[in-house]
């Protein structure tokens, strides 16, 4: 018999697997398979693209939790990625590869709003840990947005509650509040 999770009713192999969604943006075609096949391997669904069109149109059309780009690429740069990221709300953490001679390209990129920067070559153990570190940042936010969710459904309920509502109208506002929750 396969373990139950107490919180949900469902076999754990029957609940879908969630996986961390990144986005990775390079215009060296070496680099983006190698970020792809490392990412892949710590269990990220990750998904590509070769310039920054490409991943403006991309994040147009699919949420991500993490990004991952190249400042220096012709026409749309990295930071440009950033301003749109940015300009949308995404929220969401954009990592973003320098080259070794460009520390000052990406103190530049943090200031205009990117989490963090990886200095090219980099080691395979410090990008995990500043990815696992935006996975985790991404996490938190996630937390919080579902906490404040909850909070204004209570807040809610206890407004319905203490107004001069009838019981059906509480009722139902008690209803329709749980149902998000569920």
């Amino acid at each position: 018999m396969e373990p139950m999770d107490f919180r949900s009713p469902t076999p754990k192999s029957a609940r879908p697997v969630f996986k961390w969604r990144i986005l990775v943006v390079d215009d060296e075609a070496g680099m983006v398979e190698s970020l792809r096949m490392l990412l892949t391997q710590m269990g990220y669904d990750v998904a590509t693209a070769r310039d920054g069109h490409s991943a403006i149109e991309e994040l147009r059309r699919n949420d991500y939790d993490v990004v991952i780009t190249d400042l220096m690429m012709d026409g749309t740069s990295g930071y440009d990625i950033l301003e749109f990221v940015s300009s949308q709300q995404f929220n969401i953490p954009v990592l973003v590869l320098a080259g070794l001679g460009s520390v000052d390209e990406a103190v530049k990129a943090l200031k205009q709003g990117a989490y963090d920067y990886i200095l090219k070559p980099f080691q395979v153990d410090s990008f995990r840990s500043c990815v696992r570190r935006a996975i985790d940042k991404r996490q938190l936010e996630l937390i919080q947005r579902l906490q404040n969710q909850r909070l204004t459904a209570v807040a809610s309920i206890a407004k319905a509650v203490t107004s001069t509502l009838n019981l059906d109208d509480i009722f139902q506002i008690i209803v329709n509040q749980s149902r998000e929750f569920v």
